[in-house]
């Protein structure tokens, strides 16, 4: 069973919004990982973000997923971007 969203952690749902937003980008219907990933290392002032600054490859990771991203099959697995009929889900990202 899926948390209900106001369940969720302000910075989560902007997270998932803006993975979301870069799977739709890439033309996917699906937020995978690697969505998650790009989102989180576009968003520096996160943990995740943070760790990545540290390790120096956030700009990389940024590069090199942007770049991949759109080659990629959009339908392997995930979390549906569609969603089953009447749910009302928001793929807009919290920031740009």
């Amino acid at each position: 069973m899926d948390p209900p969203l106001n369940a969720m952690t302000p910075r989560l749902r902007r997270a998932l919004a803006d993975a979301a937003h870069q799977a739709s980008r890439a033309g996917h219907r699906h937020i995978g990982t690697e969505h998650v990933l790009l989102a989180l290392a576009i968003d520096g002032d996160g943990i995740a973000g943070q760790v990545l600054t540290h390790l120096g490859v956030r700009e990389a990771v940024q590069d090199r997923l942007s770049e991949v991203l759109p080659t990629l099959g959009g339908d392997a697995g995930g979390v549906d971007l569609v969603g089953d009929p009447g749910t009302t889900q928001d793929p807009s990202p919290g920031k740009p």
